[in-house]
């Protein structure tokens, strides 16, 4: 409690199961370039500025889970040329006002269903995953965020996505 962040494991040999994270000023969870992936599952709380799991660049393989607790948020993420991220079902990624894509050089895996599909939104998107950027009642419009950007060489598969909030050109590969 009081703390700038509930927590920022700086590598994934860390589990965060079953937490309550309340009253911080920023997010409750940062995994901001962490190396490897912590197990993150059954989390919650509330009274930050931001309700969601951050997340930008990694080291490593990662894969985001529904039951983490939270929406997660990427600040500018980056799949790297052997990394490979796994968007499991039901998983809400919502993009953080400034940050206007996932830049994938590596392989997106996206492993939504039709009762639980993957949703790819803006942080002001309230219809899923609640208020995460704590401004109240809000909905997205289009053009808040840009893209997942396949570069040249990256490999993707996208099973049940919804891509909300974006301009036309939300899906771009580099040849």
């Amino acid at each position: 409690r009081g703390n700038s962040e509930g927590a920022r494991p700086t590598s994934g040999d860390v589990s965060l199961t079953e937490n309550v994270f309340a009253d911080n000023a920023s997010w409750p969870i940062n995994l901001s370039n962490i190396r490897g992936w912590p197990l993150l599952r059954d989390n919650s709380g509330s009274g930050y500025g931001t309700d969601g799991i951050l997340f930008n660049s990694f080291n490593g393989d990662a894969t985001l889970r529904a039951d983490a607790g939270f929406p997660f948020v990427s600040s500018g993420g980056v799949v790297g040329p052997s990394e490979t991220l796994v968007v499991e079902a039901g998983v809400v990624v919502k993009f953080n006002s400034g940050s206007r894509y996932l830049d994938i050089f590596g392989t997106l895996d996206v492993q939504g269903t039709a009762a639980e599909p993957v949703v790819f939104t803006s942080i002001q998107d309230d219809s899923v995953g609640g208020d995460t950027n704590g401004d109240g009642p809000s909905e997205g419009v289009p053009g808040q965020w840009r893209s997942l950007w396949f570069r040249a060489d990256a490999v993707g598969t996208l099973r049940h996505a919804i891509l909300r909030f974006r301009p036309l050109r939300h899906l771009q590969h580099d040849v």
